[in-house]
């Protein structure tokens, strides 16, 4: 801590939160309970060594209680029946028949079951309520099961946990208008009474302030006013709720048929069944290795020191788990708090673990609050729905897809707040000490986190998080946990990415790290997501590209830090609106598409930012782009940094391009990058630029670094330009206007392209120079020192910006007029050019290719 600035947690900082743990949760929320269930189950810590009871007939739980009593772990064998009409309080409950409980076999208006643990082994759990309140009680009273463990709710040997509320239209809406200090009030998008809210639900109002710096507001509902207004009371309901921040709604006009709402949203908390239990404990860890990481099979058992990252405690909750294939766990309309246990492995607020195909898993509509470790985790499991839910208070992930195989699940519409700065107190939603730092720490904690890229992301919106959305390669290539060393997630298909939100984040809101291209592969669900490692493969057999395109399509940013990725290709971002991030999208490498033609950006709304671009390799188009305000052009983000980008010598293109706004005169627009690197080009179609725009003045169709001088020489001084003389024809300050291009930058009347040799057995101590000469009318008009560039130990050669076309030609040789080595690659432009538009030509003769002269 410095002048009340915290430092979010790393994973070695588990003192710290031990520490600072009654100030992370004094403002934390649990639901209050009926006066009995808190006097009969709550707190109670009693280390129980319970006795086991089977039950030889079916019977109603308030025989049930009589039966067992409430120190003996209660077993219902298979083929009976215990339907709930009355509280039941045991010390744990085995249950391989059936459980059910319902509105008409409950007989009071609350009713409970309490227990230290639930294990559904083989049998089912049955609770529907849509008029009654239930609550299901975890107990923290010493016992453990040995498949669900501690203080569990769970299901395994094909158990079945169905519990469902009384269901919401919906669950989340979004401020229609702005919420200001001391406004006692708020307006809805959607009218509350329609959505299924009622007077004395709790809300939480999610921040909008930029980078992780904001902080929720939580109120009890009054009452409703016109216009869908809800009346604010305090979070206790005890006094009138005030507003004491600002929270933002506005819907901007993005494009033709778009919008971006860039609005609060405002989450309902409750329910009328409430999974919950006793207050977190911290437990200490048992010596189990003498250093290193501890076994997962110890992880999941029970509290293990783990010497690299301090863990010395861990920080226990309630869990809710279905363990194997043909276990199902599906809650709806359920309320979970008090959840999850930090360094145990697999604890979580909802675990779904290991259970192949679960199309009956269904996590929909429920409540997750005042979580220490994770929301809601889908593990080696396939076809699940994780749908309208709604998360505040989670610390780590909020949905985690955890070891890489998971495929085809549906992650629809679920709202995940981190209501804490990130430099608060609170230190954000980050949590050490657990098995996976990327996921939780301040290196990356994140709204969506997954190692698998082959599930469905549609509709969801996370707010204040350190990341948005965060699918990561880096660091668990092959796969993770049971599917390390069988996965390729570099080449992984990826599913759809449509229409989510990710605002206020501290880092990222869309972000894919660190290397993605996806790929054809025989990977399949009935393969358990596994491919055959063979089919992952860069070329097919007859050495055609494997890439798979795949699009992020309608998916909103805004107010974060950066959006996008390392490494990507094949990867498309349509339809996104960017709006105010410090880096509108940040992209290190990619490549052109398999199918030739596709652009990277396409039909997307960019405002007020920087676009860091890369460096390589290929063409970068970008398409139907609106830019709106400021908006700044990296060229070759880091490009010749460690190894990134190949030459630094990347094409963008821009195809009906347009720019709105206001910018100032002072501010630059662009940055060139190293190798005297980077082109900016319209598209052939937009070429003639006849009207201009805030980026390419008119009548001029390319921009390249000033180093090029030799062009200036095409078409007798009629093609291409420097920025003074183009200042000049504008009647501009010429040094103001150079200060927009980086310093300057040569303007061309034509099309430019990259010309590209790679070298081979060349190092930065022992190379050569090429000479690059530019003939016109059978006269030697101009020339050119390419140098020599390396990056790491393979890319390496020369570059060159040149104009295609057969109208003059160009000689290269090395410098003096030495032959170049035969075995050198050559590459000018892109196929992409001639797949969309027309095919790009110059009339090059290479020194050493015997006098040939080359049409390429």
């Amino acid at each position: 801590q410095t002048n009340n600035v915290f430092e979010a947690f790393s994973q070695q900082d588990e003192v710290a939160y031990i520490d600072a743990f009654s100030t992370l949760i004094k403002d934390s929320y649990s639901a209050p309970l009926p006066q009995d269930l808190a006097r009969t189950c709550q707190n109670q810590n009693q280390a129980t060594k319970a006795t086991v009871k089977l039950i030889t007939n079916s019977m109603l739980s308030s025989d049930l209680q009589i039966f067992c009593g409430t120190e003996t772990i209660c077993t219902i064998p298979a083929g009976f029946t215990v339907t709930m009409n009355s509280n039941l309080n045991v010390a744990a409950l085995v249950l391989s028949g059936s459980l059910v409980w319902n509105d008409l076999s409950q007989s009071s208006s609350d009713q409970w079951l309490c227990a230290g643990y639930i294990a559904v082994d083989g049998g089912q759990f049955d609770m529907n309520l849509t008029s009654k309140q239930g609550y299901i009680y975890i107990k923290n009273n010493g016992l453990n099961h040995p498949a669900v463990h501690t203080r569990a709710f769970g299901s395994y040997n094909a158990g079945k946990i169905h519990v469902s509320g009384r269901y919401l239209a919906r669950t989340w809406s979004l401020l229609a208008d702005r919420a200001t200090y001391g406004m006692s009030s708020i307006s809805l998008l959607h009218k509350p009474e329609d959505m299924g809210w009622r007077v004395g639900d709790r809300i939480v109002i999610a921040p909008t302030m930029s980078g992780s710096s904001g902080n929720a507001e939580d109120f009890t509902i009054e009452g409703f006013d016109a216009d869908n207004t809800i009346k604010l009371l305090n979070k206790d309901g005890t006094s009138i709720g005030f507003i004491s921040s600002v929270f933002e709604s506005k819907a901007l006009f993005t494009g033709e048929n778009m919008s971006a709402l860039i609005q609060a949203e405002v989450i309902n908390l409750s329910r009328n069944i409430v999974i919950t239990g006793d207050d977190f404990q911290h437990v200490h860890c048992v010596n189990d290795v003498a250093d290193g990481r501890p076994p997962d099979r110890i992880q999941a058992d029970h509290c293990s020191c783990w010497k690299n990252i301090n863990r010395n405690q861990c920080t226990l909750g309630l869990h809710t788990v279905a363990i194997g294939t043909g276990s199902v766990l599906s809650l709806q309309y359920t309320r979970i708090e008090k959840c999850g246990q930090r360094g145990i492995l697999g604890k979580y607020c909802v675990h779904l673990h290991l259970l192949s195909k679960c199309p009956e898993c269904k996590i929909i509509g429920n409540a997750f609050e005042y979580g220490h470790q994770r929301g809601t985790t889908i593990h080696g499991t396939h076809l699940a729905t994780i749908e309208n839910n709604v998360y505040n208070d989670i610390r780590g992930a909020i949905i985690y897809v955890e070891d890489g195989n998971e495929m085809y699940n549906r992650i629809f519409y679920n709202v995940g707040i981190c209501p804490w700065a990130k430099s608060g107190e609170k230190r954000g939603c980050t949590i050490p000490g657990t098995d996976n730092d990327q996921a939780d720490t301040t290196l990356n904690q994140a709204g969506l986190w997954g190692l698998s890229f082959t599930n469905y992301a549609i509709g969801n919106r996370f707010a204040n998080n350190y990341n948005g959305m965060l699918y990561q390669e880096q660091g668990f290539g092959d796969g993770r946990g049971h599917v390390s060393g069988l996965e390729c997630l570099s080449f992984q298909q990826i599913g759809r990415l449509e229409g989510n939100t990710f605002h206020g984040c501290g880092r990222f809101g869309t972000y894919v790290l660190a290397s993605v291209f996806p790929k054809t592969t025989d990977r399949s669900i009935d393969k358990n997501g596994l491919p055959t490692l063979s089919t992952c493969q860069e070329w097919t057999t007859s050495g055609e590209d494997n890439g798979l395109p795949a699009t992020f399509m309608h998916n909103i940013d805004y107010d974060n830090v950066f959006v996008g990725q390392y490494n990507a290709g094949d990867l498309q971002y349509r339809f996104h609106t960017s709006i105010n991030n410090n880096n509108l999208i940040y992209w290190k490498e990619t490549k052109n598409f398999q199918d030739g033609c596709s652009s990277h950006i396409a039909d997307s709304f960019y405002d007020s930012g920087n676009l860091a671009l890369p460096g390589g390799h290929g063409t970068f188009i970008l398409e139907n782009m609106i830019f709106n305000n400021q908006v700044h052009f990296e060229s070759s983000h880091h490009c010749n940094i460690g190894v990134t980008g190949v030459l630094c010598m990347p094409t963008y293109v821009f195809v009906n391009m347009k720019w709105t706004g206001v910018i100032s005169d002072q501010s630059s627009l662009l940055q060139w990058g190293p190798n005297n690197g980077a082109m900016f080009t319209l598209g052939p179609d937009d070429e003639k630029n006849l009207n201009g725009n805030k980026l390419f003045p008119a009548g001029f169709c390319s921009i390249v670094n000033p180093y090029w001088t030799y062009l200036l020489a095409l078409d007798n001084g009629a093609s291409c330009f420097r920025s003074n003389d183009v200042a000049n024809l504008l009647g501009q300050d010429p040094v103001k206007f150079a200060r927009k291009y980086d310093g300057g930058a040569i303007f061309c009347k034509r099309p430019v392209r990259r010309l590209e040799i790679f070298s081979f057995n060349q190092n930065p101590a022992n190379h050569q120079t090429m000479q690059l000469e530019l003939w016109q009318f059978d006269n030697l008009i101009s020339s050119v020192t390419l140098k020599f560039f390396q990056i790491g130990d393979r890319k390496q050669g020369y570059s060159a910006t040149v104009v295609p076309g057969l109208d003059h030609k160009y000689k290269l040789s090395m410098t003096g007029g030495g032959d170049v080595s035969p075995d050198w690659i050559i590459e000018f432009s892109d196929p992409v050019f001639g797949n969309r538009w027309k095919r790009d030509e110059i009339d090059l003769v290479v020194a050493g290719t015997f006098g040939l002269e080359i049409i390429i």
